[in-house]
This record gives structure tokens, sequence and C-alpha cells, in this order.
């Protein structure tokens, strides 16, 4: 397996050196959420790590009752200056119950729409991260397999993954790890890899 990090404005980068330095190999960096909000952080993060030699990649948190199809625009034209790299759309609990305020068949849609918006306009295809509770709740009978699966779970091994997967391609495993470089707060999350770096440089989506 090979360590990565995933990063938001939450997360103060002193330096990608030392994080590249600690042996770790890849960051996946909050590029948007929604239709407006954009991390301020991403192009800096995007830049010095890439520079640093680490693999990088973006995340759009994905709202269910936003346009999918202006998320996904949104998205690409946010990420385009940074291609080729990792795609990921983050499918999470969101505060204020967006998620349950939805039919299953709405929240199925949007999360289709959005994807094929990306898969349309990149070559490769975006991880979704996602886990199999919140899968479970609400969006049990969307097959999302075609897709590499970025699974979150915090815990000592994957353990179950979501109906329809048979394998996991990337593994959030902690929120609280500790790596050289990152500060205020000093926790991170910390991602495992499973192949190899040429198969993590293949996982690289290109704008058509």
């Amino acid at each position: 397996m090979i360590n990565g990090i995933d990063l938001s404005h939450h997360n103060n980068v002193t330096g990608f050196g030392s994080i590249y330095g600690a042996g770790i190999d890849f960051a996946i960096c909050k590029a948007t959420e929604g239709l407006t909000v954009s991390d301020m952080t991403f192009p800096w993060k995007m830049t010095n790590a890439k520079a640093a030699g680490l693999v990088t990649g973006a995340y759009h948190f994905f709202h269910p009752a936003d346009d999918p199809i202006k998320q996904a625009e949104f998205f690409l034209k946010t990420v385009e200056p940074y291609m080729p790299c990792l795609l990921a759309v983050d499918l999470e609990f969101i505060n204020g119950g967006e998620w349950a305020s939805l039919a299953e068949n709405v929240r199925t849609d949007a999360i289709l729409r959005f994807l094929l918006e990306i898969k349309t306009n990149v070559k490769g295809l975006p991880l979704v991260y996602e886990g199999a509770a919140f899968h479970n709740q609400n969006y049990p009978k969307l097959d999302l397999s075609m897709y590499p699966l970025w699974l979150a779970r915090y815990a000592a091994t994957p353990g179950n993954l979501p109906p329809f997967f048979d394998k996991w391609t990337m593994w959030q495993g902690s929120e609280t790890g500790t790596v050289p470089g990152i500060v205020d707060p000093n926790s991170v999350d910390l991602d495992f890899f499973n192949g190899d770096i040429q198969a993590l440089q293949a996982l690289k989506c290109w704008a058509v």
C-alpha cells in the first residue's frame, strides 16, 4: 500500500517537503463544494504538493440538492489548471439533513448526473468517496462499482464495503493522523492506496 493524506482549508500545511520526506506519496485536496464554495488553499496546496514530488488529487464535496451538472462544471473549471491529477467526489453527511430531505430517486439521479458529466469531460474516472453505512442509508440500490472506491472507514481494517463493490482502491483509515509539515490542527486524514505508484499515477484524470 501507498501512504497518502487528504486536505482542506482546515489543515495548515507548513511544508510539503516535510510531508513527502515522512513517506507520504499523495495528497488529495478539497477544491470545491456545492455550487459556489471554493477552498481558498487549494491552488497553493496543489502547486506545492506537486513540486515536492507528491501525486496530487482534487475532490468536490457534493450537495445532492444542488444542480449536479453545475456542480460538475464548477469542479472541473477549478481543477483544470492542475490536471492531470486524481479526481474524487465526496459523498457524506451534510449538516442540516440535506440528504434526508430528498427522495431516494432524487439522490440517486443527482449522483449519476454529476459523475456522468465528469466522465464525459475527462479521460479517466473519478474516485467515489463513501462509506458502507452512508451508501445503505441514502442510495442503497445505486451501483457505483464502475468507479474506483475511496472507502471512508476509520478503523484498523477496511471492513465492509459499500454495496456492489468487491474491492477498494483507496481507503481513508484515520482522521487523527500526525504528519510532519501539518499544524493547527496537527491531526490529518490518513489514506492508503491499494497498489503501487505506477497504478496510482494511472488513475489520474486528463482534460478531454
